[in-house]
């Protein structure tokens, strides 16, 4: 496939070709277009396969083009097999050379080791962050040039790690939810789907998903300094969870009759196991005795991409014609994705009349939800769309990904919690024994496998006691507001006497304003937070006279955004979430092989000299953050180092500014324009991100702002 250079590259894929053909199509198109010049994606299997035919074409034919090449050492695309026979870097280099390309750069970690080689003249060597300005670059050259990456694909090192055939990383990364200000920034460096969201008390932060994460760390270079560097031991990495106790006591379902032969579609993406799962049910049917077929079909990606999977079983005396699901020809529909479930053409396999459906209803990320933090797939609408494909009251629903993370700490085994829920909904024409004797060849993961399996038939069977089972276990790595925090004597000591105006709210919302003011105490001093409840008075007065109805909302939505308004992470803030003594306290818990800790910082010096990069500062810095930390009281002051930084005054000057739009708010509110005050106080929670983000989020907020008072 080929991308024109623009600003998401890896959203316009103007064709798809064959593995072989790349730049073929180009090669046709480029005389009946305006277009200039493309950059073709291919990687170093299929240039040594077959295209670098296409490459000579392509110089042969005076086209104008940049192949862009990964160069991983392996054939990734059909499992990551070596070559047949050695090359290296130097011999493509001299090969594109003789074939006529007329510029080359080499993209590299580590540039100083290509310096003393024998290079062609026409090589220049770049970082990997001067890709885009490298693309640039080539796109003036007249003729074919070639960009090279020399690094690992990290899905092919996640797989070599996995087998034992690299060494395992000793460093990871994570996110402190605290810093985090869920702006999406490290989704659109990275564009990686192991970002994903998780609830907080201060709404939805990023949170990496350790059990998918490859470890390329390119989400670090988002704007943003809540990624922390976990380094540990050799051989160690995440702790284990604890295997949960769920023995075989439930009472068999009812199966499917086999009167003819029973047709299983799987729907899902790539790198979930889904195809690990259809065979493990293909071998399950057999140990039962009984006929199958199966075929899997895989998408273009290996991880994230679509994979579909056909299982027809029957009674041994009853033949099975073909081993693919027709069209509503499904008697069972396992969406072990729920995105890859609703797409229309999988659901072409359904039959009201026919199909039941066992729907896993967590999401696992697309690329748009990666890249837009403010994104919302409808999840119940996605769930309920699935099911008006099926017999009415034929499907039944888990969240196969929040148990297995819960429980196991593996997302991998939601798959088995589905096929555990389908199994006790009666559902699967296969017994309980033969699955769980089939998972048993799964080695090392056989226990979990088969736990799992129970998981999901205890979500149909006893969906209490698995919730109990469920409760136990930090969510989040950082929560200042945890039970070991000073929050609660400060609002026991320093908070109730502020409270006596807020007397008549309901006790939930009593407690949340309580608990952000005694924040704010700690963030800057009991002025500060005596000013937080003073203005949230004023809302909650104005409120309760004139839309009694929306009271409660209309506070509760005051308390959240100005807190957060307030509570701007300046270097003072972030210095103090960064070294917070519960996130430190549960990140050894997390990685009990932990040798020490690094920060992904960029200081306002290095800002100001490279404004992309960042540094990795060691554990040995924590000192200094903690002083940090402690010269709060500069905070807006005369004597405030980073007080002239343009982002700081924004922030300072935008506090003033949002405590102008709740004065707006209480002049002018009436129970018609509820709506749209509501809109007016929650204009805060999209402003996010760190220095130029935040600014550019607070000028779009506050044309947003002048919008919606013209409504009022």
């Amino acid at each position: 496939m080929f991308a024109a250079i623009m600003e998401q590259p890896e959203r316009r894929i103007e064709a798809m070709t064959q593995y072989g053909g790349e730049g073929l199509p180009w090669i046709g198109l480029s005389p009946y277009t305006s277009k200039k010049h493309i950059v073709q994606n291919i990687g170093d299997g299929s240039y040594y396969h077959s295209s670098n035919q296409n490459i000579r074409y392509a110089v042969t034919t005076g086209q104008r083009m940049t192949f862009r090449i990964l160069y991983n050492g392996v054939i990734a695309n059909t499992g990551g097999q070596d070559y047949a026979s050695s090359n290296s870097i130097e011999k493509l280099c001299r090969r594109l050379e003789i074939d006529g390309v007329k510029k080359i750069v080499l993209a590299t970690k580590d540039p100083s080791v290509y310096q003393r080689r024998h290079l062609p003249d026409i090589v220049a060597l770049r970082q990997p962050d001067e890709i885009p300005a490298a693309l640039k670059e080539l796109e003036k050259v007249d003729g074919v040039t070639v960009l090279i990456y020399d690094g690992d694909c990290a899905n092919e090192r996640r797989r070599r790690q996995k087998r034992g055939l690299a060494p395992k990383p000793v460093k990871f990364t994570v996110v402190n939810e605290d810093v985090c200000e869920n702006c999406g920034d490290c989704g659109r460096k990275a564009n990686c789907m192991s970002l994903q969201k998780v609830e907080t008390r201060f709404g939805k932060k990023t949170q990496i998903h350790q059990s998918s994460c490859n470890q390329d760390r390119a989400c670090v270079e988002g704007d943003c300094p809540s990624f922390v560097s976990v380094h540990v031991k050799e051989g160690t990495g995440p702790g284990k969870v604890a295997l949960p106790d769920i023995p075989d006591d439930m009472a068999d379902p009812v199966g499917p009759n086999l009167d003819r032969p029973y047709s299983i579609y799987i729907p899902g993406v790539g790198g979930t196991g889904v195809i690990t799962l259809n065979a493990m049910l293909a071998q399950a049917a057999m140990h039962d005795g009984l006929n199958v077929k199966t075929y899997d079909q895989t998408g273009a990606a290996q991880k994230w991409g679509a994979v579909l999977s056909s299982l027809i079983v029957s009674h041994p005396d009853t033949e099975i014609i073909g081993n693919k699901v027709a069209t509503r020809s499904a008697d069972l529909y396992l969406a072990a994705d729920m995105v890859a479930g609703a797409e229309p053409v999988n659901l072409k396999v359904c039959d009201k009349a026919r199909t039941v459906a066992a729907v896993g209803t967590d999401i696992l990320p697309t690329g748009e939800m990666i890249r837009d933090v403010f994104f919302q797939p409808d999840t119940t609408g996605i769930r309920d769309y699935i099911a008006t494909h099926a017999m009415p009251g034929g499907t039944v629903t888990t969240p196969a990904l929040t148990i297995a993370e819960r429980l196991f700490g593996n997302y991998i085994l939601s798959n088995m919690v589905t096929v555990g829920a389908a199994y006790q909904a009666g559902y699967l024409p296969i017994s309980a024994a033969a699955i769980e004797k089939s998972m048993e060849a799964a080695g090392s993961a056989a226990k979990s496998n088969i736990l799992a399996f129970r998981a999901g038939r205890l979500s149909i069977a006893d969906p209490d006691r698995l919730a109990g089972m469920m409760e136990s276990g930090q969510v989040t790595l950082a929560d200042r507001f945890a039970e070991t925090s000073p929050v609660q004597s400060i609002v026991e000591t320093k908070v109730t006497p502020l409270m006596s105006r807020l007397s008549g709210l309901p006790d939930d919302t009593t407690a949340l304003v309580a608990e952000l003011a005694a924040d704010l105490v700690i963030y800057q001093n009991l002025s500060y937070a005596r000013r937080y409840t003073e203005r949230l008075s004023q809302i909650a007065e104005i409120t309760a006279e004139r839309a009694p109805a929306q009271a409660d909302r209309l506070v509760r939505l005051a308390a959240k955004n100005l807190h957060k308004i307030m509570a701007y992470k300046d270097e003072y803030e972030v210095a103090r979430l960064l070294t917070d003594p519960v996130f430190e306290t549960r990140l050894r818990k997390a990685y009990p092989g932990m040798v020490g800790m690094s920060y992904n910082l960029q200081p306002p010096t290095f800002r100001w000299l490279s404004p992309a990069r960042k540094v990795e500062i060691g554990g040995w810095f924590r000192p200094a953050l903690s002083l940090l930390a402690r010269m709060k009281t500069l905070r807006g002051t005369a004597f405030d180092p980073f007080g002239r930084n343009p982002a700081r005054r924004a922030e300072l000057e935008a506090v003033k500014w949002y405590e102008g739009v709740l004065e707006t708010v209480s002049d002018r509110l009436t129970l018609a324009n509820a709506d749209t005050c509501a809109e007016m106080i929650a204009l805060p929670d999209d402003i996010r991100g760190y220095e130029d983000l935040k600014t550019e989020s607070l000028a779009r907020a506050k044309i947003k702002a002048t919008d919606l008072t013209e409504q009022l």
